[in-house]
């Protein structure tokens, strides 16, 4: 899912998240014309701090969990100062998506 928005959106830094009983897991993208200024780990450690995890990955790929779920929005919210510190003339878009949870 991330290859394919980093396909369609071209320069992008992409952060997506989840909860599923009461973890959060987290991937982050960044496109490979942008990893000389952004590295997805790095700013994957910075959201996964802020939710009580931790995690890593690629220069343009990484993932992580945590376990503060109700500290997520604020994370979130704290990837478009991170991004527009880090990435200078890189247009930040904030989207929300939903997400449903199935029971088995």
């Amino acid at each position: 899912m991330v290859d394919d928005l980093k396909n369609q959106l071209g320069s992008t830094i992409i952060v997506l998240a989840t909860v599923a009983e009461g973890k959060v897991s987290l991937i982050a993208g960044v496109s490979k014309d942008v990893t000389d200024r952004v590295k997805a780990g790095e700013l994957i450690g910075m959201v996964a701090q802020q939710v009580g995890g931790k995690g890593g990955g690629r220069p343009d790929m990484a993932q992580a969990g945590g376990t503060d779920a109700a500290a997520l929005p604020a994370a979130l919210a704290s990837v478009k100062g991170w991004s527009a510190r880090n990435c200078n003339n890189i247009s930040v878009r904030q989207c929300r998506g939903l997400a449903s949870r199935h029971s088995h």
